[in-house]
């Protein structure tokens, strides 16, 4: 009779054997099929690049564009990234003049492309609100935010709203946007309005208003500016009035349009008799317009990203309650 440890040796050798036959046995079984494919999808998708991921979620314009742009080495190696990528309609929606300009010239698309690229791999639950993450683009951030619309949650990036989240690949993960993230923010609110000729009236009552340095400031802010000819319909704006103004057009927070629902009220910056002064936010028929207590101004220029916040240009002046 064979000693007990003999047999013992002879069982796991057994055992060790079917073992190796139990994989080929679950692939060529009907009932286990799925999960054998399943298995082997997953392991295959861990493996898709960034580019992978957008042409397989048909964002086909963007993987071109990074293509154009040469920089398709840099999601082939072992760096994560995270990818802002338009739709391809999003991207027919720009400008002509953009659009010819990121076909014909690569430092362009570089730039645009970088813009829409963040180092590091960002997914959906660790967007904040008003969260600032610098992109690939020297010097250039973008701004986060969210919001609740019809009982809904949305995230938006520079106004843009986050269609599809979290599209995994091996080297980050790709959100696909119903914008493109065209103007870039370049300046903060302050400059932005001060370089804007047609925004020359309201600059002037700003500076007049002494809010030079508070919209210098790190905010965020949302102003509704109007222009020079609704500043001009209005009649002049004193200095003693200025600061009311402004600050009747000033709302604290990153309000883009997108965060924005019909009949929602936004506290404005200006209180007087301690009370804050508010403006009601109309959203009809694809118009978006603004009233405050007297008047109400169509928005004709929405979501201009700003360093520390967001510009919409309007087409009358609110005047302040009790002021006029």
């Amino acid at each position: 009779m064979k000693p007990s440890w003999i047999l013992l040796a002879v069982f796991v050798q057994v055992l060790s054997s079917v073992a190796s036959v139990i994989p080929q046995v679950l692939v060529n079984s009907d009932t286990d099929h799925v999960n054998a494919v399943v298995f082997t999808q997953d392991r295959k998708a861990s493996k898709k690049t960034l580019i992978d991921v957008l042409k397989e979620n048909k964002l086909l314009d963007m993987a071109d564009l990074i293509y154009r742009a040469g920089l398709t080495k840099n999601f082939t190696s072992t760096d994560n990234f995270t990818v802002l990528a338009p739709s391809d309609l999003a991207l027919d929606n720009l400008p002509y003049v953009i659009r010819e300009k990121l076909l014909t010239n690569t430092k362009f698309a570089k730039t645009f492309v970088e813009y829409h690229v963040l180092k590091g791999s960002a997914p959906s639950t660790s967007l904040q609100q008003d969260q600032v993450n610098a992109t690939l683009l020297q010097n250039r951030t973008v701004r986060f935010n969210r919001y609740t619309v019809d009982k809904k949650s949305e995230i938006t990036v520079n106004g843009a709203v986050l269609d599809k989240v979290d599209l995994q690949a091996s080297d980050g993960v790709v959100h696909a946007l119903d914008k493109a993230l065209w103007p870039q923010a370049q300046y903060d609110i302050l400059d932005a309005i001060s370089t804007t000729k047609s925004l020359s009236t309201f600059a002037k009552a700003i500076k007049d208003g002494g809010m030079n340095g508070t919209l210098a400031g790190h905010g965020p802010f949302t102003i509704f500016a109007p222009t020079n000819e609704a500043c001009k319909k209005h009649g002049v704006i004193t200095t003693e009035d200025a600061k009311e103004i402004v600050l009747y057009h000033s709302v604290g927070g990153t309000q883009y349009s997108a965060g924005l629902h019909d009949k929602e009220e936004l506290t404005t910056m200006l209180k007087l008799h301690l009370l804050t002064r508010k403006l009601e936010i109309r959203l009809k028929d694809g118009q978006f317009s603004v009233k405050g207590r007297k008047d109400t101004a169509k928005v004709t220029v929405a979501d201009i990203p700003v360093n520390n916040g967001v510009l919409h240009i309007i087409d009358t002046v609110l005047r302040p309650p009790l002021l006029y």
